[in-house]
C-alpha cells in the first residue's frame, strides 16, 4: 500500500505519513527524557540540623531517605546543651517548566504534521457532537490522499479474492456472511456445480437443524464475472449513531410515522435487548410497509384478521381525525368569542375610565368657578364698604368748622375716630393737614386689617341655570360722592 509518491527529476519518491512526523517525534522524546533526567538527578532534600541532635536516633536518621518511617525523634539540644529547633529538610524542586512547555509545543507539532487532532484520536477533550464530527472531518482532508491510496489498496486485495474464490469454492458449501448492517446470513455457494448444489439444499431443507437458509440464498460464484467497490466512510458504529439521531429528531417531528420507524430505530440502538424490541415493534408496522420475507411467514388468516384490523385502524383514525377537527373548530369559536369578550371589557373599561376623566374635570372647572365667584363677590364687597367710607369721610371733612369752646387738650392725629381705620390716602391727607409727617404704613398691614374688618359674605342665589348675579351693597344706597368744595 502506498502512501504519499512523488516524482522530483524523474525520481520516485515513496512517503508515508510517519515521513514528516519524524522530527517532531523527536522533539517529543528528547524533552520528555531531558524532563525524566532533570527530576531524577535533582538532590534528594538534606535534612538540616544542629550538631548532636541525631546522637540518640542516628541509625533511623540515617535510613529516613529509604524507609519510611512512623515518628522520628531528635535531641532538642546541640552538644553545648543548648536548646535548638527540630531539624528540617531544605527541599529543592527542579524548574521543569520550561521543558514541560517544550513537550507540549512538540505534540501540538505531531498533531499538526499527521493532520490528526484529539477528536479523530481515542481520548478527546470536545464534548459536544458536532465539534467531535467537525475535528474528525478536518483529520480526514488532511490526510484523504493517504485514505484514497488505503481504498485502492483493498479494492486490489478483493479483486484477488474474487479471482481465486471460485477456485477454492468448488464443491457447495454453508458460508455465514454479514451484511452492511452487521446482520449475519448464512448462504450456499458453489463453483460451476448445480447438481451437487440442489442436492446440498434439498439435504439442508430435510434436516431441521440446519434449515438456516432462505429462499434466495443460493449463489453460483462461478457464472459472470464480479467486480470490487471501495467506499471510505465512518463505521458502522458511528454511521448507526448517527442514524439513530437523525430517526429521532424525524420522530419528534412527525410521531405519526413511528410504527413505520420504531423496529428500525430499535434495532439500530446499541444496548442489550434493542434486537428483541425491534422484532417486537415489527408487529406495529402496518402489512402494506412491512417486507415480503415477513409476510411470507404469516398464515393467509392472520393476514386477512391484520387486513381487516387495518381497515379498522384506519376508520378509527379517520374518527379521530374529524372528532379533532370538530375540537379544533369549537375551542376556534370559543378563543374568538373569548377575545370578543375581553374586547367588550377593555371597551367599557376604557369608557368608564372616560366618563370618571369627564365627571372629575366638570367637578374641578365647577369648583373653580365657585371659587373665582366669591373671589370676585369678596372683592366687590370691599370696594363696596371702601367707597362708603370714603364718602362718609368726605362728608366729613366738606361740613363747616363748629364754634370754638374752651381749649382743651390737643389730641394727636393719630388718636382721632377712625384714624387708624381709614386708608392710606385718606390718613396721609389728615397728617399733612395736621402738619405732620405722613405715616408708612405697608400694604400687608393694609390688608390685615382689611380682612380683620371684612365680613363673610353671603352665597348669592343663582339667577337662572348656568348664569349668575353679580351681587349689590348691602345697607342704604350709595349716594354719589360730591367733589365740588364749598
Amino acid at each position: 500500500m502506498q502512501g504519499e509518491k512523488l516524482v522530483v527529476n524523474g525520481k520516485r519518491n515513496l512517503r508515508g505519513m510517519v515521513r514528516d512526523a519524524k522530527d517532531p517525534q523527536r522533539t517529543y522524546n528528547f524533552w520528555v527524557s531531558a524532563e525524566t533526567e532533570m527530576i531524577a538527578l535533582a538532590p534528594r532534600a538534606p535534612v538540616v540540623g544542629a550538631v548532636g541532635q541525631f546522637e540518640t536516633t542516628k541509625e533511623q536518621w540515617l535510613m529516613a531517605n529509604r524507609r519510611n518511617f512512623p515518628f522520628l525523634e531528635h535531641d532538642p539540644i546541640d552538644i553545648n546543651g543548648n536548646l535548638v529547633p527540630a531539624p528540617q529538610r531544605n527541599a529543592f524542586d527542579p524548574n521543569i517548566v520550561p521543558i514541560i512547555q517544550a513537550t507540549q509545543q512538540a505534540d501540538q507539532d505531531l498533531k499538526s504534521v499527521i493532520g490528526m487532532f484529539d477528536a479523530s484520536q481515542e481520548h478527546s477533550r470536545e464534548q459536544s457532537g458536532k465539534a467531535i464530527i467537525a475535528r474528525q472531518q478536518q483529520g480526514e482532508q488532511g490526510n484523504s490522499h493517504f485514505l484514497h491510496n488505503q481504498a485502492l489498496t483493498i479494492q486490489q486485495v478483493g479483486r484477488i479474492l474474487l479471482h481465486w474464490i471460485p477456485v477454492y469454492y468448488d464443491s457447495p458449501r454453508i458460508v455465514r456472511i454479514i451484511g452492511l448492517d452487521d446482520r449475519e446470513r448464512d448462504v450456499l455457494v458453489h463453483a460451476g456445480n448445480p447438481e451437487a448444489a440442489g442436492a446440498k439444499l434439498d439435504e439442508v431443507q430435510q434436516n431441521p437443524l440446519l434449515r438456516t437458509l432462505k429462499d434466495g440464498s443460493l449463489y453460483d460464484v462461478g457464472l459472470g464475472r464480479y467486480d470490487v467497490s471501495v467506499s471510505v466512510t465512518p463505521s458502522f458504529q458511528s454511521r448507526r449513531a448517527e442514524a439513530v439521531e437523525s430517526m429521532t429528531a424525524l420522530l419528534q417531528a412527525f410521531p405519526l410515522a413511528a410504527p413505520y420507524a420504531l423496529d428500525v430505530l430499535t434495532k439500530n440502538m446499541d444496548w442489550p435487548g434493542a434486537r428483541e424490541l425491534s422484532e417486537r415493534f415489527k408487529h406495529l408496522v402496518p402489512p402494506e410497509a412491512r417486507d415480503d420475507d415477513d409476510q411470507q411467514d404469516i398464515p393467509p388468516e392472520v393476514q386477512q384478521q391484520m387486513q381487516q384490523m387495518q381497515q379498522q385502524l384506519e376508520q378509527a383514525m379517520q374518527a379521530l381525525e374529524q372528532q379533532q377537527q370538530i375540537i379544533d373548530t369549537k375551542a376556534t369559536e370559543q378563543q374568538g368569542l373569548a377575545k370578543i369578550r375581553q374586547m367588550e371589557l377593555q371597551s367599557n373599561e376604557r369608557l368608564a375610565q372616560m366618563k370618571a376623566r369627564l365627571e372629575l374635570a366638570k367637578i374641578q372647572e365647577k369648583a373653580k368657578a365657585e371659587a373665582s365667584l366669591q373671589m370676585l363677590e369678596a372683592r366687590l364687597e370691599e370696594l363696596s364698604q371702601q367707597a362708603e367710607f370714603l364718602h362718609e369721610r368726605r362728608m366729613q371733612l366738606d361740613e363747616p368748622p363748629e364754634a370754638p369752646q374752651a381749649a382743651a387738650p390737643e389730641k394727636d392725629v393719630a388718636d382721632t375716630v377712625n384714624y387708624k381705620d381709614a386708608p392710606p390716602d385718606v390718613r396721609r391727607e389728615l397728617e399733612a393737614r395736621a402738619g405732620l409727617q405722613p405715616s408708612r404704613m405697608g400694604s400687608l398691614e393694609l390688608a390685615e386689617r382689611r380682612a380683620k374688618a371684612m365680613p363673610k359674605p353671603a352665597a348669592p342665589a343663582p339667577a337662572g341655570p348656568g348664569r349668575y348675579r353679580l351681587p349689590t351693597a348691602k345697607g342704604k344706597p350709595k349716594p354719589k360722592a360730591d367733589l365740588k368744595k364749598k
